[in-house]
């Protein structure tokens, strides 16, 4: 990120009617890899901005690698257990909306992000590890989680639909044979391969 920002920053600087301002006083989301929303909130004088929009989602990784790093060392013997738990926290105060709380946990926990994590981790658990019961455990909870912010009107909630859809097209690609076997086409392998590197 902090590469492709200093791109991005030269680049809008020697554009003409370049197709979006960019200010030095944003590299700090850069550098720090911390969310300009909650940068704007701790200094909102700045009003700190990404240098690009398409960074939110390096924002997101970060935040769950460093809360995924607290959980890991807090209780290490029940990590993933942990990580649910959190998520399934985080949702509840984003539904029910308790003064202070909610808003302290929508800023920790991520709770529209946590539960496609914890799927994630879920289906590794289930896939890679063997480990059947916790695996549809937190598949499930990820799920359900995601379904039930929609159904209550969360914010940028993700639809239904695309909600069914994930957890069906990574049990596809992990034991539906064709769609494995696609996947695992050396065309897609190399495109696999090239996003890695």
């Amino acid at each position: 990120m902090l590469i492709f920002s200093v791109i991005t920053f030269a680049a809008m600087q020697v554009i003409p009617r370049a197709p979006f301002a960019a200010r030095a006083a944003w590299f700090v989301s850069s550098v720090t890899f911390i969310d300009p929303v909650i940068l704007s909130r701790l200094a909102p004088t700045p009003g700190f901005r990404s240098i690009d929009g398409v960074y939110w989602s390096l924002y997101v990784e970060v935040q769950f690698y460093a809360l995924a790093c607290l959980v890991y060392f807090a209780a290490r013997e029940h990590f993933r257990l942990g990580l649910a738990l959190l998520s399934a926290i985080g949702c509840g105060l984003l539904i029910v909306r308790i003064p202070l709380a909610s808003p302290l946990s929508n800023n920790l926990l991520m709770p529209l992000f946590l539960p496609w994590f914890v799927t994630g981790i879920g289906f590794h658990a289930l896939a890679l590890r063997g480990n059947r019961p916790l695996g549809a455990l937190l598949i499930s909870a990820g799920t359900l989680e995601s379904f039930a912010l929609y159904a209550a009107g969360a914010q940028d909630a993700v639809p239904p639909g695309v909600v069914a859809a994930v957890p069906i097209l990574f049990a596809a690609a992990i034991w539906f044979g064709p769609f494995a076997a696609v996947l695992a086409s050396r065309p897609m392998a190399s495109i696999g391969a090239a996003g890695a590197r």
